[in-house]
């Protein structure tokens, strides 16, 4: 059985250095690539960088919190985001947001994007208000994940990632919790 490990600074080199790997195998799977990408966060998707491998992305994502399934000793995939971020193209609401999500081919069909999630909306030491995550209109996996787990669309920038792909954020508020002593 995998387990989600939570890690609010992921500092072992040997789980580092299997993120990297999943980063450069995965690279080109992401619209666009992340070897393109300055960071995690960045709007502008349509000017790539010139960087062969996702060096600047990873640097980046190394300064985010992360839930990683295991098998064993081995990242069968990971899920990393950010309390308390600001996002500009939210109107600078501040909200978890997760940045990115990669599970090993092998590892696909377990449901690891969706216990992702449902480990990231019990984790009791995010305080934020609501959760928002970012990715392209033709992510259909993903967007039906965030369909089931009741995210909703909260902005759409039409052709933002080039040849009629748009750039979806999704939103989903955080609900109360069911061992609060409201009355």
């Amino acid at each position: 059985m995998l387990r989600i490990d939570y890690r609010p600074q992921l500092t072992d080199p040997g789980l580092l250095e299997q993120v990297w790997q999943m980063l450069c195998d995965y690279d080109t799977a992401f619209v666009p690539p992340l070897s393109g990408r300055r960071d995690t966060s960045q709007s502008d998707l349509l000017h790539p960088g010139a960087d062969p491998k996702p060096t600047a992305y990873f640097q980046a994502l190394r300064q985010q919190s992360f839930l990683l399934a295991m098998d064993g000793d081995t990242v069968a995939g990971f899920f990393s985001f950010t309390p308390g971020r600001r996002v500009e193209a939210l109107g600078g609401r501040t909200v978890c947001y997760v940045s990115t999500i990669i599970v090993r081919r092998e590892y696909r069909g377990r449901q690891l994007t969706r216990r992702f999630y449902e480990r990231l909306l019990a984790l009791p030491d995010i305080t934020d208000p609501a959760f928002a995550t970012r990715t392209w209109s033709t992510n259909t996996a993903h967007l039906k994940v965030l369909d089931r787990m009741g995210f909703t669309l909260c902005r759409r920038e039409p052709g933002a990632r080039g040849g009629g792909v748009d750039t979806v954020y999704y939103c989903k508020e955080k609900g109360p919790r069911s061992d609060s002593m409201e009355g």
